[in-house]
């Protein structure tokens, strides 16, 4: 059976952000997560947090 299952992933990264208060760093934080999504992606520390079935797309389920 192929199915499509919606995924949440959980990653942790660390960056780098010149900026005087916390709330420059989260100004400077929200435009690199627009811009730059892929910067915050570590393989080595990502977790599934959520999933669900979303489709079948191929198969039969079978009831016993």
């Amino acid at each position: 059976m192929k199915i499509i299952v919606k995924a949440k992933y959980i990653t942790y990264a660390t960056i780098e952000v010149d900026a005087k208060d916390e709330d420059e760093v989260n100004m400077r934080l929200d435009t690199l997560a627009k811009c730059c999504p892929n910067d915050f992606l570590d393989t080595w520390k990502t977790e599934l947090d959520d999933y669900e079935l979303y489709e079948i797309v191929e198969g039969h389920r079978y009831v016993y």
